[in-house]
Order: C-alpha cells, then structure tokens, then sequence
C-alpha cells in the first residue's frame, strides 16, 4: 500500500503495474486501515475545532468582561465622591435601596466579585470624567451604558 500525493506519482505507479489485480485480503485490509486512520483523523480534527471554538467562547466572555468592567468604573467615577477606592464605593452604592444599587449588585455576580483597579486604570477613568460636561455625568448616571453592558449578547447567557 502506497500513498499517492500527486498526479505524477499516480502516473509512475500506473507505468510500472503489472496488470495484475491486488489480492482481495490485502484491499480487504488496506481499506480498513484507512478507515481507522480516516476516523482518527476526524477525531482529532473535531476535537482541534472543539478546542478553538472554547477558546473563542471564552475571549468572548473576556471581552465582555473587560467591558463591564470599564463601565463600572465610568459609572463609579462619576458618583462622588472622588476616591481611588472604587471598590468601597460600589459596596457602599450596591448597598442602598435604589435601581443603580440592583444594577451593581447584577455586575457584582457577573464579575463574580470586585475588580481590579489599577492606579492607570483610575488614572484613565478620571481622564474620561474630565472630559464629560454635566449633562453626560447626569446620564452616565443612569446606568443605562452598564446596562448595556451586562446584556452584551457576548456573556451568552
């Protein structure tokens, strides 16, 4: 049994046959193996794109991720007062009886807990604060961008 790669090689094994027909156990035999190495290849193919698509699944859900965590701290930036601990804050908020406090605790189960700030991240969020006027402060407000956020169609949930 010979595997062909090419036309050429198809060619110089049509010129040098004999003519005479191959045994039955061996073609018997050589299409079982190449069943088994068929099936095998399918296998492994399969589970490579079962390994890529989680993969991808699971930056999906970083990235959404990574987006509700900007728009907490764009959310959280915006309340005052101006505090580096933007953890406290979100308790403290999540803690009353408002709509914004319903809202917090959703992002707090989807996160699973408090997030990281990093002092560039605090640096970035009251950049962005800066460069608001007072009626995009009153809308951040509102909750509606983290809103968006946690129904990013990316959680797939």
């Amino acid at each position: 049994m010979r595997e062909v790669r090419c036309f050429a090689d198809l060619k110089a094994l049509v010129a040098a046959w004999d003519g005479k027909e191959a045994p039955t156990g061996a073609w018997q035999a050589a299409r079982a193996n190449l069943r088994l190495a068929a099936q095998g290849m399918v296998t492994d193919m399969a589970s490579r794109a079962a390994a890529t698509a989680a993969s991808k699944a699971a930056a999906q859900i970083e990235a959404a991720r990574l987006r509700l965590v900007d728009e907490l701290g764009r959310l959280l930036i915006c309340f005052e007062p101006d505090t580096d601990d933007l953890n406290g804050k979100f308790h403290r908020l999540a803690s009353e009886q408002t709509p914004t406090a319903h809202r917090l605790q959703s992002v707090f189960g989807r996160l699973g807990g408090y997030p990281d700030w990093e002092g560039h991240h605090i640096t970035d969020l009251r950049e962005f604060r800066g460069n608001l006027g007072p009626s995009q402060v009153k809308t951040r407000l509102t909750g509606r961008e983290l809103d968006a956020a946690l129904a990013d169609p990316r959680w797939g949930s």
